[in-house]
């Protein structure tokens, strides 16, 4: 018995993992609110690499008033770091 609910939990785990990796395969180029372990604030940004390891999240600064001044920063950001990815 222990070995049978065992085996469901693994595949229950499994199964979650692989359902993650596809969510974020399918919102690669689409605007995310992350909250992940590493920073203590949301992260937002754009989703635009993923592997199995990790994702890169591109985030803009945009400067309203002098556009010479917009930065572009991308992190990279561990997958089993993130507690959820809400799309925006």
């Amino acid at each position: 018995m222990v070995k049978i609910k065992t085996r469901q939990k693994q595949l229950q785990r499994e199964n979650q993992k692989t359902n993650f990796r596809k969510f974020v395969e399918n919102h690669v180029h689409d605007f995310v609110e992350i909250s992940s372990y590493i920073s203590g604030s949301k992260l937002y940004g754009v989703i635009s690499e993923c592997d199995h390891v990790s994702l890169t999240l591109t985030i803009t600064y945009l400067d309203e008033e002098n556009p010479n001044y917009n930065e572009t920063e991308s992190l990279h950001i561990p997958i089993n770091s993130i507690k959820y990815i809400k799309k925006l």
